[in-house]
């Protein structure tokens, strides 16, 4: 009995999986995040444009501007922001957007070379986002 052409195929096999997980755990300078992205959030009933300003990452803390295009009282406006930089993530959680209107908690993840973010979280409802960084 021959063992060689499974083994082949197991071992071709655990190589993507590691190469698939090792891709995923490589950071990504901080200073990435920083700068202009656009693009769009998208949920359920409804979808618009979103810009997003990311102005200055130090250590692990991100500080900028989100603007989203929409119906709610809190769309159409600047909301600053203060959020975690983790690995390729960054999260903005309980940003406050005005008196009476729910807060923003939304995770965004970058792409390996700094050009692309989508992400996902909850405001009025659940949306999915899809940014590209400006040049």
């Amino acid at each position: 009995m021959s063992f060689g052409r499974p083994m082949l195929l197991v071992t071709t096999l655990a190589t993507f999986v590691i190469l698939g997980f090792t891709r995923y755990a490589v950071a990504v300078e901080p200073q990435s995040f920083v700068g202009d992205w656009e693009g769009t959030w998208s949920a359920s009933r409804a979808s618009g444009p979103l810009a997003m300003s990311v102005k200055k990452v130090e250590g692990n803390q991100a500080t900028g501007t989100v603007y989203i295009t929409g119906g709610a009282p809190y769309h159409n406006r600047d909301i600053p922001f203060t959020g975690a930089v983790d690995g390729n993530t960054l999260l903005l959680k309980n940003v406050p957007t005005m008196p009476g209107s729910p807060v923003l908690n939304w995770s965004f993840k970058i792409n390996d070379n700094g050009t692309k973010m989508d992400g996902e979280g909850q405001g009025t409802v659940r949306a999915t986002f899809d940014l590209t960084k400006k040049k």
